[in-house]
């Protein structure tokens, strides 16, 4: 019974492992023959995502024999908005057979921008 417990505890935290760590990757989003450019969610090399250990492999099976970094940037990819809405309060007895509510709603929304890192980098 323990080993069967252990054999699914091991399976459920791989999967949540390689869940987690193939979401959002590096990838290219330009690529010839003398430069290049890599896009990662964030510039960040935290385990288990590592992005920057990927981006840099990526630029490395571009240019075997060597790359500089030209620079790089955070760049907007889109934007996201939320909308929060209250709607006033309502008073009334417990069993809901008399109810007064104030009629108001009133919104808030909120726009943020979605962004990724991007590295420019060119063969050396």
């Amino acid at each position: 019974m323990r080993q069967r417990a252990y054999k699914t505890a091991t399976i459920i935290l791989a999967s949540l492992i390689v869940l987690s760590a193939g979401c959002g990757s590096a990838r290219y989003v330009m690529r010839n023959q003398q430069e290049g450019v890599i896009a990662i969610p964030s510039n960040s090399n935290r385990w288990p995502s590592r992005h920057r250990t990927k981006a840099e492999s990526l630029m490395a099976e571009h240019f075997p024999s060597g790359f500089e970094i030209d620079h790089e940037e955070e760049f907007v990819i889109g934007q996201t908005t939320h909308y929060n809405e209250d709607q006033g309060t309502s008073l009334g007895t417990p069993d809901n057979r008399f109810s007064v509510a104030n009629g108001t709603r009133s919104g808030r929304s909120t726009t943020t921008d979605q962004t990724e890192y991007r590295i420019h980098y060119r063969r050396r």
